[in-house]
């Protein structure tokens, strides 16, 4: 018998280690189809998150983004082997 995966706290913030979708037309011009990989949550800016292109990515090495909670679409948490995502309303 499999044990029924643990449910994901309801979390209205992305946190580190999820991926994000901005929203069309941000002002980083970074597409809205491409994931990124939030990488801090600076605590002196609130609202604030940095990130990161993910591996495969040509500017992996480079931050991607400071973004704020307003430019951020949708979120995905992968964790213990449980996907959820959801949309930022603000």
């Amino acid at each position: 018998m499999v044990d029924e995966p643990t449910p994901l706290p309801d979390d209205a913030g992305p946190q580190p280690y999820d991926i994000v979708y901005l929203r069309p037309g941000n002002r980083h011009r970074i597409p809205a189809d491409v994931p990124l990989t939030v990488a801090d949550i600076p605590q002196d800016a609130t609202g604030y998150v940095e990130l990161h292109h993910q591996e495969d990515h040509p500017d992996y090495w480079d931050r991607a983004a400071g973004a704020t909670l307003d430019e951020i679409a949708q979120v995905v948490r992968i964790r213990d082997g449980a996907v959820r995502s959801w949309t930022l309303t603000t």
